[in-house]
């Protein structure tokens, strides 16, 4: 079915993340609708969910392609509080969702790593289907691939940090250059140390790490990481975690 609405008369009615939402008179009295904004339409689903709390009734989400799958997908646990719609000039088409994102599974060559990783005194954590070490939440060792499709443990904090790590002390074996840039980050990254680049990158993973030692912080009997759905776009900057 596809649903015209240029016959209908609107009301713009102020509404949390969009441009404005709209309540239909005429032919479509009653129904409210919302712009999910340019750029940004993933994140429609909850001001979308706001403005229906606000008003007392369902919404209807206008989402222009490609991000509509991905709404759709994020929307449909809340039935008919929100439906979604697809944009298709001045007529609408019912939202089919998207396939649930699903990452990918670290390789059993790069899954050898781990036990390396913690004789080096590190954390072995799936990322996206690719093997990091962390030692209180940063990142100080990746498992990459060389030129001949090999797994191989890279120490350092990011990629320029890896490629100085390998001139200065390519020497070292894994476990040993492992151990040493954990020596130099716990020096500070540990509660109350004075402020430094090592204690203010990726604090949201030291907060998750804090958790995994002691669940009992969050009242939690256990608890432990989940891969991301999508690979990190930055080391080194503030990234989502799951957990």
């Amino acid at each position: 079915m596809v649903r015209s609405l240029t016959d209908a008369e609107i009301e713009l009615h102020d509404a949390p993340g969009g441009p404005g939402g709209i309540v239909a008179s005429g032919s479509d009295a009653g129904r409210a609708f919302l712009l999910a904004p340019d750029g940004d339409a993933e994140r429609a689903v909850g001001p979308a969910l706001l403005w229906a709390d606000r008003i007392g009734q369902p919404v209807e989400l206008l989402v222009d392609p490609p991000a509509v799958g991905e709404v759709a997908r994020r929307a449909a646990p809340f039935g008919e509080q929100l439906a979604v719609w697809a944009i298709d000039g001045t007529s609408l088409a019912p939202a089919e969702p998207s396939v649930a994102l699903q990452p990918p599974a670290l390789p059993d060559d790069e899954l050898a790593f781990a036990s390396v990783i913690e004789e080096g005194g590190g954390r072995p954590v799936d990322d996206h289907g690719r093997l990091v070490a962390e030692y209180a939440g940063l990142e100080v060792a990746r498992v990459t691939r060389n030129l001949d499709d090999e797994p191989e443990l890279e120490v350092g904090v990011g990629q320029a940090d890896r490629e100085l790590q390998q001139l200065v002390h390519g020497q070292l074996g894994r476990p040993e250059a492992l151990a040493r840039a954990i020596e130099m980050v716990a020096e500070h990254r540990t509660p109350g140390a004075p402020m430094h680049p090592l204690n203010r990158l990726a604090r949201e993973r030291w907060l998750r790490s804090t958790v995994l030692a002691d669940p009992s912080l969050l009242d939690l009997s256990s608890f432990d990481t989940l891969p991301p759905l999508r690979p990190r776009s930055t080391v080194l900057g503030t990234v989502p975690i799951a957990g």
